[in-house]
């Protein structure tokens, strides 16, 4: 969902079902556009990971450093 919040359409595009699996196998998909950050590119790119267990769950997602930044700037308490 992040994806498609910031590149306006899905990771992954196929004519049919055994092409869409076959895209999401390999995980490659197109990069957000360039207006987003590095950090948010590597977010998604560790949430897009083929091998569920390499995925972070979202404890990890929050204690990412840029995510831990913006929320100590909004002081939003993670308890």
């Amino acid at each position: 969902m992040l994806y498609e919040m910031c590149a306006l359409k899905p990771p992954f595009r196929a004519e049919d079902m055994q092409g869409l699996y076959r895209k999401v196998l390999r995980g490659q998909y197109p990069k957000i556009p360039a207006v987003y950050s590095n950090e948010l590119s590597n977010m998604i790119k560790s949430l897009l990971q083929v091998s569920s267990h390499m995925r972070p769950d979202s404890e990890k997602i929050l204690s990412f450093p840029h995510v831990q930044k913006r929320m100590n700037e909004k002081n939003i308490p993670l308890d």
